[in-house]
């Protein structure tokens, strides 16, 4: 089941090395950076957004897992209002605090021009966007993790060729590329909705869909959780970004490239998080104890073995892939001698990749929460007591947050058993 699901997820981290690649062809290197600046921005408020797909892959598993189609409609039509609605305010969020947005970023005058015409046009896809978490969530909540793998390499492809269409055969530049991704995006969700109206399409399925803004309210209150954790994450992030760089150029640079290698592991990790999204989920809907503690084995093994796969692999090879990253030979030796403290986070990241699965399709966000308010909590102590003067230290604490992460998540989960199997 997982298999698609990683594929899909490796598709994300080529799609940017694409855009990158077609951007760094263009006539001069402010394309480049307006590119790369703009997509990292515009990701940041997209996925802030990202419990959308979170939230509503935990309620079309359960609504599988019961096998009632008209409760299936009625999430997915309440889900894709939700996202047409948050997608709609994140535009007029924008164009509210434009300018203070460019002004945070502080790029040069020779770049903010490109990069904002990129972000102009990209924010205008934010429902698409958000509509298409809620269609990527329907596939996998029914386990249709094969449609949702050709949904994302089929985004992918066609965003790569209208971005080399537009930007380098039409010479539109940084314009092009906004505007290929943009047309991928929308094609993206035509073939998604094309593809769920085709299943569950019935006489009465206007009547089924139930739109209701106390289901839409509720939606808001089991995802509230979900959002507030994604800022907790991100938060940690960027403030280990932020430190690093306080270092200089060589630390701030080598933990770029542990954060590249780390995030390249969490996508193929992902993958079975998402296999315990469904079977969970599917086994609640069921009340089939037996099947979710068998899923719940697999899905630990599975991800162990995954992980013990993932660091023998860079073990033999982390140290070439750095070296072909970057033509800075210091930089390199840095990030190697560092590798130790990679293989530390994803022994104790693992298994909270694969919990955050499980309490997905378990329908608790607010122990999602906890754990990581507790984590972040650790990550600030952790900042005090150890420093913040070597990226070390930094590292050490990044692994005291991932610990802490992983048992609280595991302390909780049976007690979110007992209550979600009644």
């Amino acid at each position: 089941m997982a298999w698609p699901l990683i594929l899909a997820n490796a598709a994300t981290p080529l799609l940017g090395l694409a855009d990158t690649a077609i951007a760094g062809h263009l006539p001069e290197p402010k394309h480049l950076a307006a590119v790369v600046v703009g997509a990292e921005l515009i990701t940041l408020v997209f996925w802030s957004c990202g419990f959308l797909r979170m939230g509503t892959t935990g309620l079309i598993a359960q609504a599988s897992g019961r096998s009632i189609p008209s409760e299936i409609i009625s999430i997915v039509a309440n889900a894709l209002t939700l996202a047409v609605v948050l997608g709609l305010t994140l535009i007029g969020i924008w164009w509210a605090l434009e300018s203070r947005i460019i002004a945070i970023a502080n790029p040069e005058p020779a770049i903010a021009v490109e990069l904002l015409e990129y972000l102009r046009i990209r924010i205008w896809t934010a429902p698409i966007v958000l509509a298409t978490y809620v269609c990527s969530a329907y596939f996998i909540g029914q386990g249709m993790t094969r449609i949702a793998l050709g949904l994302a390499l089929g985004i992918n492809l066609i965003n790569i060729i209208a971005n080399y269409i537009l930007a380098i055969e039409f010479q539109m530049d940084t314009r092009g590329i906004a505007l290929g991704t943009a047309f991928a995006e929308c094609c993206g969700l035509l073939c998604a909705l094309g593809l769920i109206l085709k299943q569950q399409w019935t006489r009465q399925l206007w009547d089924q869909m139930h739109i209701r803004a106390v289901t839409i309210w509720h939606m808001l209150t089991l995802n509230l959780p979900l959002f507030l954790r994604t800022l907790i994450l991100k938060g940690v992030f960027v403030m280990l970004t932020l430190h690093a760089a306080s270092l200089g150029v060589t630390e701030a640079a080598a933990l770029g490239l542990l954060l590249i290698l780390l995030s390249t592991a969490a996508y193929a990790l992902d993958g079975f998080a998402f296999a315990s999204e469904i079977e969970t989920g599917q086994s609640i809907g069921r009340q089939d104890r037996r099947r979710l503690y068998l899923s719940l084995w697999a899905g630990a093994i599975a991800t162990a073995l995954a992980t013990i796969g993932i660091i023998v692999l860079y073990h033999f090879l982390a140290a070439e892939l750095i070296a072909q990253l970057t033509i800075h030979e210091v930089v390199a030796i840095r990030a190697t001698a560092l590798l130790p403290w990679l293989y530390g986070i994803l022994a104790v990241l693992a298994g909270s990749y694969w919990l955050d699965g499980v309490f997905i399709g378990l329908l608790r966000p607010t122990a999602m929460f906890v754990s990581m308010l507790l984590a972040g909590i650790t990550w600030i102590l952790g900042l005090w007591l150890f420093g913040t003067d070597r990226l070390d230290v930094l590292l050490a604490a990044f692994v005291l947050f991932g610990v802490v992460r992983t048992i609280s998540l595991g302390a909780q989960l049976p007690r979110a058993i007992t209550q979600s199997m009644r």
